[in-house]
């Protein structure tokens, strides 16, 4: 079953729309002039690295969405048994800016997927 949503706005002002299906991720770009259009403006399949990122919508959570580096784009944060990342669109690609395994300590915090729950 395909999964939209969340939804931000893009550099250009229009409204993007990230898509998970069972074979990979997309996103959607609407433009509302005349005439109304929705486009594929970034694709991956399943199996492929995003920068280091291997990408299985069977085991990834995609989670919020954020500006996590401070820069103009909007990242996706997810999730797996691996670990977590931040995903940022590069079009017509997305490449993960940020990546931390499982067992990997952040101050006093043991990250461990398995046992925590992001928001």
């Amino acid at each position: 079953m395909d999964r939209f949503g969340p939804c931000w706005r893009g550099p250009g002002g229009e409204t993007l729309i990230f898509v998970v299906t069972s074979w990979g991720v997309g996103i959607l770009s609407t433009n509302y002039g005349p005439p109304a259009l929705i486009a594929l403006v970034a694709l991956e399949v399943n199996q492929i690295s995003l920068g280091g990122w291997n990408l299985d919508t069977t085991n990834n959570n995609f989670g919020s969405l954020g500006n996590y580096d401070g820069g103009a784009q909007t990242e996706i944060f997810v999730t797996s048994p691996w670990g977590i990342g931040i995903l940022q669109p590069t079009y017509p690609t997305l490449t993960a800016t940020m990546l931390q395994p499982n067992g990997t300590r952040l101050g006093y915090w043991l990250l461990n997927t398995s046992d925590d729950i992001f928001f």
